[in-house]
């Protein structure tokens, strides 16, 4: 359950956090080729049309999966406060708050590894890492369906780190692979009364969490849930804002392997969005 009186300043410090990485990405990319790209999820389609590019721009199919998702975790920050279940208690609405303490916890360890192991969450960080490094936009950027821990940690952590961003300072702080592994393994177990998390993965060397506490579990899920939702709005807002700027922008486009041509794309409104079209008069 999330303490209702801290949501307010943890949300502040994400959206700090976040702004922060946007800022930094507008002014160290290469080009508005790269820039665009990234926001308007230039990607290989796993579905292939006759005599049409395999490569589009556009929320994408993994965008549309992930919709529920995000509705799903956004409904339960608005319900799991643990004040607001006191009050049910104390109503007589509840006659055990463990065991929603508890409840709580199961929904909250799926919905945070979930965060973490979505593959469009990781793919938009990677991307930044290599746009911060000075590298162009990787239409082909594929994410491992295994050892994404490593992908964090090295690949998108450190990047932002030796960058000098907060953002790789908030990830080595909230995410943790062996709270993901336990979950998977079904290795871990609650205290009675749902206030801490017991680790049956712990080994003193790798593993070195035993147990967390509602305090600490509170940072790892509350701060990784609101960095991911709120890094999906401003990267929305910041497409927005770019395509009411650029009506049109040349794009770097891959026509055969290792060779790209540029080409024009065309802003939408209505419709808020890019395509190779230009809109009707």
């Amino acid at each position: 359950m999330i303490d209702e009186s801290r949501i307010h300043s943890v949300e502040t410090e994400i959206k700090r956090v976040v702004d922060n990485l946007f800022s930094v990405l507008e002014e160290k990319v290469r080009s508005k080729s790269d820039l665009v790209l990234f926001l308007e999820n230039g990607h290989k389609s796993r579905f292939k049309i006759p005599d049409k590019s395999e490569y589009v721009i556009g929320p994408g199919e993994e965008y549309h999966d992930d919709r529920y998702r995000r509705e799903f975790y956004i409904q339960y920050l608005k319900g799991a406060g643990i004040e607001r279940h006191k009050n049910l208690e104390a109503g007589g609405e509840i006659d055990d708050l463990s065991k929603f303490k508890r409840f709580s916890l199961f929904l909250e360890l799926m919905i945070y590894c979930h965060l973490w192991e979505n593959k469009l969450h990781l793919r938009d960080l990677k991307q930044i890492a290599r746009l911060l490094d000075r590298n162009s936009y990787n239409w082909d950027l594929t994410i491992p369906d295994y050892n994404k821990g490593n992908l964090i940690r090295t690949e998108i952590r450190d990047v932002f780190i030796n960058h000098g961003l907060e953002a790789g300072d908030l990830i080595n702080s909230i995410y943790n692979g062996q709270i993901r592994n336990a979950f998977a393994h079904s290795q871990f177990t609650f205290m009675p009364n749902g206030d801490t998390i017991i680790l049956g993965n712990y080994d003193g060397k790798y593993h070195n969490l035993s147990r967390i506490n509602e305090y600490e579990w509170e940072n790892y899920f509350l701060k990784s849930t609101l960095f991911f939702h709120h890094f999906f709005i401003k990267k929305e807002k910041m497409r927005v804002d770019f395509g009411n700027d650029n009506p049109v922008v040349n794009i770097d486009f891959p026509i055969s392997p290792g060779r790209k041509r540029q080409i024009e794309i065309y802003w939408h409104n209505p419709g808020y969005a890019y395509t190779f079209s230009p809109p009707s008069n």
